[in-house]
């Protein structure tokens, strides 16, 4: 886990996506991927993000950049089961490591966005 109290600035429209649940340490790349990218219960008038940020215990752990969102699991997930993601109403995002971004967030605090709520999704700049 990266630790910070630098407090990032997010300046573009982007969605913090709280991972607490599957998050670990050891994780690799694709697994910190699809933990972040699905499956949400998010609205059409929401799917406008252009960042992606898995959020652990308040810090980014990566960010990426959202290409496109469509209907759940309509993605193949290698690291997870599928079958529990797949839910009327849920979508996921496809996308890339926001390489350009990486160093102004990854590492980073969002706890001044979270605010006291403890829903997965925290809209910025939407």
């Amino acid at each position: 886990m990266i630790l910070s109290t630098k407090q990032a600035k997010i300046e573009h429209p982007a969605i913090l996506i709280r991972i607490s649940r599957l998050y670990r340490s050891d994780m690799t790349d694709e697994e910190l991927y699809e933990a972040t990218r699905g499956t949400w219960k998010i609205a059409s008038k929401r799917r406008q993000p252009v960042l992606a940020m898995a959020v652990y215990k308040g810090i980014v752990q990566e960010v990426f950049q959202i290409r496109r969102w469509l209907p759940a699991c309509s993605l193949v997930y290698k690291t997870r089961g599928s079958e529990t993601l797949k839910k009327s109403g849920r979508y996921e995002f496809e996308g890339d490591v926001a390489h350009k971004e990486r160093g102004r967030f990854v590492g980073f605090s969002v706890t001044s966005y979270l605010g006291k709520g403890r829903w997965p999704l925290v809209y910025v700049n939407c």
